[in-house]
């Protein structure tokens, strides 16, 4: 005889619901725990998650703006000059673009467009522009009164100075200077460099002058320039 179809349906939802409550899943079904009071375990968070010694955190892209200020033979701080020099001025040798005066008790000269102020030449004569030569051009500016205020310029520096009227400024600066240029990419990396400003026939020696830094010129002075004002320069 045909069970109806009520208790077939009965019969059915029976067997789902036992089936459910002690399905055999790891440390048993719903039944067994409710029956021994566990409670599941909680998922272990490293099957999910990375330990903490073993995050690796994503990149971060490059960004230009965070790459360290240039540096130069004496600039291990990555800060170029480690004072501004006071200069005062004697208005009766200046012009709107140099001002003519003293600086750390010596006589100077102060680009007013680039911000930055020379010295005179020092009584040193070098044969070239040899790595050897420019450390102890190096030395020699940094040796000058008040100490770190002086270094030696960069060839960037002559050139710029140069186009803003050095040489109507102070006369003696036409002669034969020894500098230094970054070797780019690598920033950090230095060479001697030469900046003429006679004919070479009539000089056949190296000068040195100094550069310190007036109060509106950058932290670190200026170390490269556009190839506008390089070319100018040398045209001159």
């Amino acid at each position: 005889m045909k069970a109806p179809f009520w208790l077939q349906v009965a019969v059915v939802c029976l067997i789902l619901v036992i089936g459910a409550l002690c399905l055999p899943v790891p440390e048993g079904g719903l039944l067994v725990h409710r029956l021994s009071g566990l409670k599941p375990r909680e998922p272990d968070v490293r099957t999910v998650m990375p330990l903490e010694t073993d995050y690796v955190p994503p990149s971060t892209p490059f960004d230009p703006s965070l790459t360290p200020a240039p540096r130069t033979p004496e600039d291990d701080a990555l800060v170029r000059f480690s004072q501004t020099l006071d200069f005062e001025e004697d208005a009766s040798r200046s012009t709107d673009a140099w001002s003519a005066g003293t600086a750390g008790g010596r006589e100077a000269w102060r680009d007013n467009k680039s911000g930055m102020i020379w010295g005179p030449r020092l009584d040193l004569t070098l044969s070239s522009f040899s790595e050897e030569n420019m450390n102890h051009a190096i030395d020699a500016c940094a040796q000058e009164y008040p100490e770190g205020a002086w270094l030696l310029p960069s060839g960037a520096e002559f050139d710029i100075a140069k186009v803003n009227g050095i040489l109507k400024a102070d006369k003696d600066a036409r002669h034969r200077w020894i500098t230094f240029i970054t070797i780019p990419p690598d920033i950090h990396h230095v060479m001697p460099a030469g900046r003429g400003y006679v004919p070479v026939s009539k000089e056949k020696h190296f000068s040195v002058r100094c550069i310190a830094r007036g109060e509106n010129a950058p932290a670190n002075g200026y170390l490269t320039t556009d190839t506008e004002t390089t070319i100018k320069a040398l045209a001159e």
